[in-house]
């Protein structure tokens, strides 16, 4: 069991930094922008996850096969203070945060490691559920208390959500009946807590829990028929909820809001493109990321669900660009981390920083930044059920969080953990 998380705070050979260079390049006013990338051809890799603290320092995750979760620390510069490895035994994401202290975390397969701003571990921890099971994070969010919310696979059929205070303790632990999975997860400034699932019967769940956890509304996504799977959601300061994914339907890419209370405000359907992270700013800009013919792009978007801008990034001698995170710095500048393929060689991370405004267009070194066309939006309607049955048995009651204050789930003799690696 000890094995599935292991420690080593080495710098990863190759891969320290992302040191196959940064290129920087001026923008408005001469504010410099860069791309830096990683430098190491032996083993695939790529940027996940993507986060910033007030000074604008820049944490990084990324995973490279077959499981090795690279750490990484930059200032706003794209200069790197350190670069850490962790080892799991197997797959999954990568999830980088930052504590208001400077600490740097990161959550994946198997549970987390925290380590301090100069890259020294403090701990590292797996989870653990009854019967042995380790639930796979699949991502990752923070509030302005410094505690960690966390989205995961399924446990005997149940997606699991779990609260990890800054020292490691498990304060939280929950799972959803009608659920395979829970893929990404957000929290407001109220503590409102936010999940996306791809659950049961082919459908996407929406949920909205308060600060304890309980549920204030459940949605489900979907068409009769069709297969629908969610990738990430997001909040602005008004509480409106944005929620994207794909499925199988004609136009497979599905992008929705929902207003605080949870009523539909509209629905945005295209061919194509898969928006992999979602990332709403101070001003309520809705950002995008994703890959559009294996071209990395940012897309931004309008509160009505038009497209603001859109933007490719693509280097030369690369047959494959995707992004996987985004952010912005205190300074609205845009934060992209993702990955590229060289040709005849591995997938590389990337981390770009970038300006908000859609303005910057050019050759920079191997990389070409432009306009992209977006796909044709359409205004297609999916069905979405405030409450539902399953065999003519109301099942909108499985769709809330079972749980209790000690971290155990009510009425399953289920029991969680999050343990310290010798």
């Amino acid at each position: 069991m000890l094995n599935n998380w292991h420690k080593k705070e080495a710098p990863i050979a190759g891969l320290s930094g992302m040191g196959g260079g940064v290129v920087r390049f001026g923008g408005a006013g001469g504010v410099e922008y860069w791309i830096a990338e990683s430098k190491d051809g032996s083993v695939n890799a790529y940027g996940q996850h993507v986060d910033v603290n007030a000074n604008g320092d820049i944490a990084v995750s990324a995973a490279p096969d077959p499981g090795n979760y690279v750490t990484e620390l930059y200032d706003k510069d794209g200069t790197q203070y350190w670069s850490k490895e962790m080892t799991s035994k197997g797959y999954g994401y990568a999830n980088a945060l930052l504590d208001s202290s400077g600490n740097v975390y990161n959550f994946g397969q198997r549970g987390g490691i925290k380590y301090s701003s100069g890259g020294s571990l403090q701990w590292n921890k797996f989870i653990t559920a009854q019967g042995g099971n380790i639930p796979a994070v699949n991502h990752a969010e923070k509030d302005s208390s410094n505690n960690f919310y966390l989205a995961s696979s399924a446990e005997s059929g149940s997606g699991g959500i779990y609260k990890i205070d800054s020292s490691g303790s498990l304060t939280y632990a929950g799972r959803m009946q009608q659920s395979n999975q829970f893929d990404d997860i957000h929290v407001d400034s109220s503590g409102n807590v936010y999940a996306v699932s791809s659950g049961d019967n082919d459908d996407v769940i929406i949920l909205k829990m308060d600060s304890s956890f309980a549920t204030t509304w459940v949605r489900k996504f979907g068409n009769y028929g069709d297969s629908f799977y969610s990738n990430c959601v997001a909040v602005d300061s008004s509480g409106n909820v944005y929620a994207s994914g794909s499925g199988n339907m004609t136009n497979g890419k599905w992008f929705v809001k929902f207003n605080s209370s949870g009523t539909i405000q509209w629905q945005k359907t295209w061919n194509g493109t898969n928006i992999e992270d979602i990332h709403i700013d101070g001003n309520d800009n809705i950002y995008t990321t994703g890959a559009f013919s294996n071209i990395a792009n940012i897309t931004k978007w309008n509160s009505d669900g038009t497209v603001n801008f859109s933007r490719s990034i693509a280097r030369a001698d690369s047959t494959n660009e995707k992004g996987f995170g985004i952010n912005t710095d205190p300074d609205g500048k845009i934060l992209l981390t993702g990955l590229i393929k060289p040709v005849g060689g591995k997938d590389s991370s990337f981390l770009a920083k970038l300006p908000n405004d859609g303005s910057l267009n050019g050759t920079y070194g191997n990389y070409t930044i432009s306009d992209y066309s977006f796909p044709t939006i359409s205004d297609t309607s999916h069905t979405v059920f405030t409450s539902f049955t399953y065999n003519n048995q109301d099942k909108t009651s499985d769709c809330s969080i079972a749980n209790d204050s000690n971290g155990s789930v009510a009425n399953s003799n289920w029991t969680y953990s999050f343990q310290e690696i010798a």
